[in-house]
């Protein structure tokens, strides 16, 4: 998912000011790790949503953080585990997405809803709040239906394609 016509230095420290601008703390983490912060507190935010965190749901987390960010397990489990934790009660954290509708690209707010439905179907169960999570990200976003629907549509596409594995 890193793409190098992205300058993901400087995006992750605009979403680190952003982050730390709403917790109130500049925080050395937030600077940091930016997008993958904010990511592991949106992932926080879907899996909890049905009330509990689910172990499969926490495992797809840090794989996924691993995956997208190319971190290790043990950066991955301590974002889980500072930031992420923070943020993911943070009412502001959809209104830090909506500043952020113009600073992602179309393909960056592809791969935060994939990163969802990750985790959303990561426990074998769909919950509505936490689909209620993903239509929230979708309007701070200002996604287009037609992203939405090719997201749908390439997520199902690999899911597929790992059920024939």
């Amino acid at each position: 998912m890193i793409r190098e016509d992205v300058d993901y230095q400087y995006l992750n420290a605009r979403i680190g000011e952003l982050l730390a601008e709403k917790l109130g703390e500049a925080h050395e983490l937030l600077h940091e790790a930016g997008l993958a912060a904010l990511m592991a507190s949106l992932m926080m935010r879907a899996a909890r949503a049905d009330g509990a965190i689910s172990e499969q749901e926490t495992q797809e987390i840090l794989v996924a953080l691993q995956e997208v960010f190319n971190i290790t397990g043990a950066r991955a489990l301590e974002l889980v585990n500072s930031v992420a934790s923070q943020l993911a009660s943070d009412s502001d954290l959809m209104t830090v997405f909506a500043s952020l509708q113009f600073v992602l690209n179309d393909r960056d707010k592809k791969m935060v809803l994939l990163l969802l439905l990750r985790i959303i179907a990561a426990d074998g169960w769909r919950d509505s709040a936490e689909m209620t999570v993903f239509t929230d990200t979708v309007k701070a976003l200002n996604i287009s239906p037609e992203v939405v629907h090719r997201v749908f549509d390439r997520y199902f596409e690999e899911t597929m394609a790992n059920d024939d594995n």
